[in-house]
This record gives C-alpha cells, sequence and structure tokens, in this order.
C-alpha cells in the first residue's frame, strides 16, 4: 500500500474515530472507544496517556481489545515519571521489559519505546507507544497519534468538567435542601410560637373577665350590707338612746358582721384567681 492511500484510509478512520468520541459520556465510554478504533489509527502493542490536573493523575493503558484504567501516581513507570518532568519526547529500543502486567514482551522483536508531552493550559499530558519490528510505528505515524491525543484530551477534560459541575450542582442541591429545611423549622417554630401566644393571650383574656365578673359580684355583695348601715345610720337621728340601744344597734351589728364576712370573702376569692394567674 503506497504512502498516500495508507493516509487516506487512516484519516477516514480517524473521522469515524472523532464522530463516535463525541458520543462518549464518561472516562469508560472513551476508553472504550479509543480500544476499539486505536488500531485502525496505526500499528502499536501498547499505547499509554496519561493526564495530570491539579495534582490528579488518570491513567489509560491500551492493547489490541483491552484497556486498564488508573488513578495512582504510584501507576506511573519511571520514564512517565522523567517526561512529566524533562518534557523533551524520546524514542529508544530497550531489551529490560518494564510493561510485563500489560503485554508479552518475548513474543517481540526489537521493542521500541516512544513517548511525547504535551500541555493543555493546566493539563499535563503525556503520551507512549511500544512497538516493535513487527508492529511497526515511525516517524509517519506521529501526526495521527499528535491528533489522536488532541481529542482525546479535548472530550476527557470536558468529562471531568462536567463530572465537577455535576458534582458542585448535587452539593448545591443538598444545600438547597439543607436550607429549605431549616426554613420549614423555623416556620414551624414560629407557628407554634404564635399558637402559644394566641393561647396564652386567650386564657389571660377569659382569667381577666373572670376576674372583672368577681369584681362586679363582689361590688354587688358588698353594696348590700353597706347600704343597710349606711340607711340605719341616716336614721338613728330620729331615736332615743334607748331607742338605738335596743333596736338600731342591733341591726348595724348584724350589717357590719355580713359585711366583714363578705369582704373575707371578696379577698379570698379574688387572691386565688390572683394566684392562679402568676403561677400560669
Amino acid at each position: 500500500m503506497d504512502s498516500s492511500a495508507k493516509y487516506r484510509i487512516t484519516y477516514e478512520a480517524f473521522s469515524k474515530f472523532s464522530g463516535n468520541l463525541s458520543k462518549a459520556k464518561d472516562v469508560n465510554e472513551l476508553a472504550a472507544i479509543v480500544s476499539k478504533n486505536l488500531k485502525y489509527l496505526f500499528d502499536y502493542r501498547l499505547f499509554r496517556i496519561i493526564f495530570l490536573t491539579e495534582k490528579k493523575v488518570k491513567i489509560f493503558t491500551f492493547k489490541t481489545g483491552k484497556f486498564w484504567i488508573a488513578n495512582y501516581k504510584k501507576d506511573l513507570f519511571s520514564f512517565e515519571n522523567k517526561l512529566l518532568s524533562d518534557k523533551i519526547p524520546f524514542s529508544t529500543y530497550f531489551e529490560d521489559c518494564r510493561f510485563d502486567e500489560f503485554i508479552d514482551c518475548s513474543q517481540m522483536k526489537n521493542p521500541q519505546l516512544w513517548g511525547w508531552f504535551y500541555q493543555y493550559n493546566s493539563a499535563q499530558v503525556c503520551a507512549s507507544v511500544v512497538t516493535d519490528e513487527i508492529r511497526l510505528f515511525d516517524q509517519s505515524d506521529v501526526e495521527i497519534l499528535n491528533l489522536l491525543v488532541d481529542s482525546f484530551t479535548t472530550k476527557y477534560l470536558q468529562i471531568r468538567l462536567q463530572e465537577e459541575l455535576n458534582a458542585k450542582n448535587k452539593n448545591l442541591e443538598k444545600a438547597i435542601l439543607i436550607i429549605e429545611n431549616k426554613n420549614e423549622e423555623i416556620r414551624k417554630i414560629n407557628s407554634n410560637q404564635k399558637d402559644i401566644i394566641d393561647l396564652r393571650t386567650q386564657e389571660i383574656r377569659g382569667k381577666n373577665n373572670k376576674l372583672l365578673e368577681i369584681s362586679r359580684l363582689n361590688a354587688h355583695n358588698v353594696r348590700e350590707p353597706l347600704s343597710r348601715i349606711l340607711g340605719l345610720l341616716e336614721i338613728s337621728e330620729f331615736y332615743s338612746p334607748e331607742q338605738l340601744q335596743e333596736e338600731l344597734l342591733q341591726y348595724l351589728k348584724e350589717s357590719a358582721l355580713e359585711l366583714d364576712e363578705t369582704l373575707k370573702s371578696v379577698i379570698e376569692m379574688s387572691s386565688g384567681e390572683i394566684d392562679k394567674l402568676s403561677v400560669s
């Protein structure tokens, strides 16, 4: 296959890959789409891409038909830490295989490791490819790899931003719910206080009315013997001393004793109601 045909087929595959990539809703869907389409873009034994954002790490590892996702810096290889530190692309052949966890290096012929560093605003990205003479990756594939990394990174950052936004929305919803619950508690407290105040007002009003009723009743009971005494005193000037002694003084005594009993009753009733009002 000549180079022009290869480029045409590769870019058609990349166009299809980009369309599928836009449909990814989370990192697992993103990784699955890349894993499915990666073999149509370039040859490789192992492909890794690392995102470092605000000291958070996300590591994607791909081999044909399979992928892994990791979240910790301890899962980085030493060459990846160096790549993130130095930011210098490299290509080197190696003999000691450090990828046994993912691939069988004994099946490779003249294995080669490639690495690239990219900066996307605050996000640091590094990509690496393990290849050999059987699954050949060469300089002509770098352009399509750069396009892949750019699309992958854009979609990954979009998903991550959406996840952060969803998390903040959930926190905001929780905060709003807490505020609504607190407002409802305040409304219940205010309503309860109003009910208590209304009840106490009715009680006080009722007791005041009762005290007024007692006052009117007591005034009437006191007025009757007092009126008799005043009446007897009015007519006393028309009686002789003997008549006063024999007739009026007895009536005055009886009326005075009745007035005394009435006053005692008034004081006792009034004091009792006042004590009840004070206790309440």
